[in-house]
């Protein structure tokens, strides 16, 4: 029997833009119902993912702050983790930088390139909110960042990015805000977890879903890339092999997809 592994994004991907995931219901409970892990792989901090960990009812491993850490709830494998750390209630496969040396290092290139800025930690828990539409707690959990920086600034993409790769950092866009991280990306997490579940079952099967370049290794490892239509009818172009699109937006395609390949319909997948 295919085990199913799903990794997913959650802005834009498997929460619309009024950070909803109500139209995924029906994919979310089918995959609790079948005991498959759903492992979010997000930009945001630990705390965000805990809290829609639980507002969704699933209690799997994640992947914070793009891949900076992988955070597995002790005793969910009856195996040790080699190289973990032990955080609270959790084994921690870490791969970032820690936000301070971070910070420092991103600061000095913003400030050498000319440019103005403001970090989500540098906005109040107000200010933040405001400008992101997160309620204030989530704006509160979204400012404590461990491993990596986010910021808003007017500038070309091409311009941060050759800027942030030449020393040596990894820099992408979001769909709102610009992300920098220590030189690590989400398909490391993202291999490291699936070899954990490959020691475990005979078949599995890796299922990605993202809907901007922010997504792109995690998509480039898993076994089934699914790229989620953007609220404007966009789709964003991974250049993956066999990657798999969407219909709808948002949620409602994640839900489409995510149906489709547990009811084992060819046509959909």
């Amino acid at each position: 029997m295919m085990f199913y592994v799903v990794y997913t994004d959650l802005d834009g991907t498997l929460i619309d833009e009024k950070y909803s995931f109500k139209a995924a219901s029906q994919a979310l409970e089918t995959l609790k119902n079948r005991g498959f892990p759903l492992i979010f792989c997000s930009s945001k901090t630990r705390g965000e993912i805990l809290f829609y960990r639980e507002k969704m009812g699933f209690s799997d491993p994640f992947i914070a702050e793009n891949d900076a850490a992988v955070y597995i709830p002790k005793g969910y494998f009856d195996f040790p983790i080699p190289g973990a750390q032990s955080v609270e209630g959790f084994s921690v496969l870490e791969f970032g930088l820690d936000y301070e040396s971070l910070f420092r290092r991103v600061e000095k290139i913003l400030i050498g390139l000319g440019i103005e800025y403001e970090t989500f930690k540098g906005m109040s828990v107000s200010e933040l909110s405001l400008d992101s539409g997160l309620s204030l707690m989530e704006a509160a959990l979204a400012k404590d960042r461990e491993y990596s920086v986010i910021f808003k600034a007017e500038c070309e993409d091409s311009i941060l990015t050759e800027a942030f790769r030449g020393e040596g950092l990894i820099y992408t866009r979001g769909a709102r805000y610009h992300h920098v991280m220590g030189a690590h990306d989400k398909g490391v997490s993202v291999n490291a977890l699936s070899s954990l579940f490959r020691m475990v079952y005979d078949e599995v099967l890796t299922v990605g879903l993202g809907d901007s370049l922010n997504d792109l290794e995690m998509l480039a490892s898993v076994d089934l890339p699914i790229s989620v239509r953007r609220p404007d009818g966009s789709i964003e172009d991974f250049g993956v092999k066999g990657v798999l699109e969407t219909e709808g937006v948002g949620p409602i395609g994640w839900n489409e997809r995510i149906l489709g390949i547990l009811s084992e319909k060819t046509d959909l997948i």
